[in-house]
């Protein structure tokens, strides 16, 4: 068994977290500091151990800003401490990918992954995969690494492991959803993910959660599946080494 494959509390594996919506009272996550802390308490549990905040930003559209988001993260921090919740904290946001997005970006005003040039996009649904290429190219023209959120959402590229691998060509880093490989969307969305782990093509796992109730932060049992189903080292690097780079930067 490898050295990092431990129990602590519920959890037999070690995560950090790229895209979660714990912040509260900005988006459609969390609704109140009680919240916050329930959420924060259920990933200590679950052998979460950073996470990265990533309230929904509509460049253009947005009353958030990369310093009220930090600044929203650092209070937060000072509230998870005071409940003695140990878990590490970083700035970030879930980018909705517009024709507005590229002047702000230009600009330099969309939050990044703890400032560095990563950037968690999202896309409409119903985007065809040459939208989501064509968006990735620009992104990383403009000096930035996009990471494609929930990956699995995009049917128009999502079942086709080789336009995933286009998107990693190009520049793009690959998140799928933890709940997507408990099956919470179906089991031919869990099956087109675990191809995408077989073949290597996913950077990141992520919880997405929301709320303490229904779209909540669960991952030991499903990571704890994943190490033994696929090779060990890779999936240690996809739920914590890749994640906790970003943090470290």
């Amino acid at each position: 068994m490898p050295v990092w494959f431990r129990k602590t509390g519920k959890s037999t594996v070690r995560f950090a977290d790229v895209h979660c919506h714990i912040l509260y009272g900005v988006d459609d996550g969390s609704r109140s500091r009680e919240m916050s802390l329930s959420m924060l308490k259920q990933a200590a549990s679950e052998g979460v151990e950073a996470m990265i905040l990533t309230p929904h930003f509509f460049a253009g559209r947005s009353t958030l800003t990369k310093e009220s988001i930090r600044e929203r993260t650092e209070i937060l921090t000072e509230q998870c401490a005071a409940e003695g919740i140990g878990i590490e904290l970083f700035p970030g946001a879930e980018l909705y990918y517009t024709e507005e997005t590229d002047e702000a970006l230009a600009q330099g005003a969309v939050p990044t992954l703890n400032g560095t040039n990563r950037l968690l996009v999202e896309f409409s649904t119903d985007v065809l995969d040459a939208g989501i290429l064509n968006a990735v190219k620009r992104i990383a023209g403009l000096g930035y690494v996009p990471v494609v959120a929930h990956v699995e959402r995009y049917g128009s590229v999502a079942f086709d492991p080789r336009k995933v691998e286009a998107l990693r060509d190009q520049g793009a880093e690959i998140q799928v959803n933890v709940s997507t490989l408990a099956g919470r969307y179906g089991l031919s969305a869990k099956s087109a993910m675990e191809r995408l782990l077989k073949e290597r093509l996913v950077d990141y796992l992520g919880t997405d959660a929301h709320d303490d109730r229904v779209r909540k932060v669960e991952v030991s049992k499903t990571v704890g599946r994943l190490f033994k189903k696929f090779d060990a080292d890779y999936i240690e690097e996809i739920t914590y080494l890749n994640a906790r780079s970003l943090m470290d930067a």
